[in-house]
């Protein structure tokens, strides 16, 4: 007689119930492809079966492409898995349960790396606002300073606690450090807006022609906007700086010292905008500056009109101490060219020379390296201050 077929299989089917399940159950499937741009995460989550325990670990084919949350885990019930895009390109993640209570599981996922250009654009766009606001921010600072300084030095003067060398020295040096701190803050906004957009070049893995053209000078976009705002301020400066200058004359004049001269010049920055990584170290450096210059003057105040005196200050290349010249020449009807040349220190990569014990006429200063056929020169004059007797 012929058992029910049903009766059969029951122990067929009661074993199939008891038969272990899959070790950790992966959300999303295992063999599932992920399309990211730089920055982008996904999260895999692994889940025990029947309450199983599982230890992990996780691994990416190629590095530089992705990184992951955790690459290790031990003892789990449940373990989520961050995968983020931080480099373009393609590369495979392995996620490997295995020990505990689960039997052993392979789960991989293909992740692939986009640029994301949109999201590029944005934020260089974001970066060079937020740099140019910082540069105006400086600027402004250093003009305070300045101006705070020189009504510092006309109640210094007043009272009998600098003279007129003593003022002019104060004076000379409250100028160029105005000079320098504009600079320096001009040269930050840029080095961090090129070292952000260089940066996102590198992430993007971009060769030349890949990246929008708004990064770049001469591409309609934030970078130029960036270098036309800083170009505006330096050629405010000037004014801005005149201004100034001479309310600290006045003040001074009215304390009793003879009229000073004084003139700040600030060196052009322009840039080409962020580079190519394998470009940054190809780009030669241009020939060291001598200028910009700051000049302040003090007319000659004896009898004999003799003891003018010009203080000058200027940006130098420190490896190149001692092969600068600053020379003052003045030309004499019927004469020879009279001309005094002196090898200033460069510290920090500033300069200051004075010149002494100088009669009223007109001067030309010059500045540059020994051997440098692209010197800088400018026409000063130094005046006389007129005494009665």
């Amino acid at each position: 007689m012929k058992r029910p077929l049903h009766v059969l299989s029951l122990p067929l089917l009661l074993a199939a119930l008891a038969a272990p399940t899959l070790a950790s159950i992966a959300k999303p499937p295992s063999g599932a492809q992920f399309g990211l741009h730089p920055g982008g995460v996904v999260n895999v989550v692994l889940r025990n079966a029947d309450g199983c325990t599982f230890d992990f670990s996780a691994s990416a084919g190629t590095p530089g492409i992705v990184a992951l949350s955790r690459i290790e885990g031990t003892g789990l019930k449940k373990a989520t898995i961050g995968i983020e895009a931080i480099g373009v390109g393609s590369t495979m993640v392995t996620i490997m349960s295995f020990n505990g209570s689960c039997p052993p599981a392979t789960h991989t996922y293909q992740v692939d790396v986009d640029p994301d250009w949109n999201q590029v654009v944005k934020d260089f766009d974001k970066r060079a606002k937020a740099d140019f606001k910082q540069f105006k921010l400086s600027a402004n600072v250093s003009f305070q300073d300045y101006s705070s300084r020189l009504l510092d030095l006309s109640l210094q003067y007043k009272d009998d606690q600098l003279d007129d060398v003593g003022l002019h020295d104060a004076f000379h040096d409250a100028a160029a450090t105005l000079r320098l701190d504009w600079d320096v803050a001009a040269k930050l906004a840029y080095t961090d807006l090129l070292t952000f957009g260089t940066g996102q070049l590198a992430a993007n893995a971009a060769q030349p022609g890949d990246a929008p053209p708004g990064l770049f000078a001469g591409g309609c976009g934030s970078f130029d906007w960036f270098q036309d705002e800083v170009c505006s301020s330096y050629a405010g400066f000037h004014d801005r700086f005149d201004k100034a200058s001479k309310k600290g004359i006045k003040s001074f004049e009215k304390a009793g010292s003879p009229i000073y001269g004084q003139w700040n010049g600030l060196s052009p920055i322009v840039s080409g905008g962020p580079l190519y990584p394998l470009e940054a170290s190809a780009i030669s450096m241009p020939q060291p500056f001598t200028a910009p210059l700051t000049i302040t003057t003090l007319p000659a105040r004896n009898e004999k009109g003799d003891d003018g005196r010009l203080l000058v200050s200027g940006m130098g290349y420190g490896a190149l101490s001692g092969q600068l010249e600053v020379s003052l020449r003045r030309e004499v009807f019927g004469q020879p060219p009279q001309t005094v040349t002196q090898t200033p220190a460069i510290t920090a990569d500033e300069w200051r020379a004075a010149f002494d014990d100088l009669v009223e006429g007109t001067y030309t200063l010059s500045t540059g390296y020994a051997g440098d056929a692209g010197r800088t020169e400018v026409p000063v004059f130094i005046g006389r201050r007129q005494f009665s007797f």
